[in-house]
């Protein structure tokens, strides 16, 4: 539940020199509340509020002052600008509980299209150029043992039989198949740690209602709360939504990184799969509200055990793209 309207108005004035007159809820986000700032009934602001009691991520100082840099950087695309805090930071509070603030940036998600794949390969290669040196408190990806780590802890709170499976895995020997997943991913977390390939600045969430068709002007990337140093397949996975050859050759061309392994593509889909069903197995295990209990378990189904059985098939697409012939 988001704080009192109220002291969010009040707030955002005095926290971050942001008149508004009303709020209006923005869907989308796991951890955190989006809503818009609305004055004289149009939208100005996006706010993004964490749980009362929860922090945001200790690196949010820092992503957000990437954001604020990136402009420089991009020649495709722009983003939403953040707006920092009266005392100059990037994190403050409304209604009590810590929030950031960016410019709200009218449009849509951008279509899928071959342009929009062709856009989305430029943009993530004058990402991955960007030094990370630059961005010196960004944190350095784990490699995916984090991710492992707290599905299989989640995992110790449900069996076989567990009501709160109902309607996702009902069979007994899908908990024996989850942990297999995640054992799976444990050994190509220990294949890509000490592999010497490149790491670059990722978003690590590119894409979908995270690329946002601007009316009249550049697309602009949002969500940057994730972005961190790691292999450039930690963004490239996506590769595996669309025809894989041809965004790779795109990305490549615009100066991307030209040395790709399947190996750590195939760590990136796992990891990404293994988390979107972490957050919501943790949100079904955690009280979930009863109107969203449907919605996470039909997500548990998608995102978890259908992304996990096509990972093969989609990793023969991977290495056929990186394959020099053809």
């Amino acid at each position: 539940m988001l704080p009192d309207t109220g002291a969010v108005l009040h707030d955002l004035r005095g926290a971050f020199g942001v008149s508004g007159e009303a709020l209006a809820p923005l869907a989308g986000g796991f951890t955190a509340s989006t809503v818009v700032v609305l004055a004289a009934g149009e939208p100005t602001h996006v706010a993004k509020i964490w749980p009362e009691g929860a922090e945001p991520p200790a690196h949010v100082e820092a992503t957000t002052r990437l954001v604020a840099t990136l402009g420089r950087h991009l020649d495709s695309a722009d983003v939403a600008a953040p707006v920092p805090t009266v005392s100059g930071r990037w994190v403050g509070r409304l209604g009590g509980r810590p929030a950031t603030v960016s410019r709200f940036v009218p449009g849509g998600a951008a279509p899928d299209t071959a342009r929009t794949w062709s856009l989305s390969g430029r943009i993530l290669a004058e990402l991955h150029a960007l030094d990370p040196a630059t961005v010196p408190a960004l944190p350095h990806g784990d490699g995916g043992r984090g991710v492992a780590t707290w599905a299989r802890g989640l995992m110790t709170h449900v069996g076989p039989g567990d009501a709160r499976w109902a309607g996702v895995a009902s069979r007994a020997d899908e908990v024996h198949r989850i942990l297999d997943r995640l054992d799976r991913l444990d050994g190509l977390v220990e294949r890509v740690a000490d592999d010497g390939g490149p790491r670059v600045v990722c978003h690590t969430d590119f894409g979908g209602e995270n690329l946002v068709q601007h009316e009249g002007g550049r697309p602009v990337v949002l969500d940057w709360d994730e972005a961190l140093v790691s292999y450039p397949e930690h963004d490239l996975w996506i590769a595996t939504r669309t025809d894989a050859r041809e965004f790779l050759r795109t990305y490549t061309e615009a100066g991307g990184v030209s040395e790709l392994s399947a190996t750590r593509f195939e760590l990136a889909c796992l990891a990404r799969y293994v988390g979107d069903f972490a957050a919501r197995l943790e949100l079904l295990l955690h009280g979930a509200d009863g109107a969203a209990v449907p919605e996470l378990r039909r997500g548990i189904e998608e995102w978890g055990f259908s992304r996990w059985a096509g990972l093969d098939a989609r990793m023969t697409t991977i290495r056929e793209a990186l394959s020099p012939a053809g």
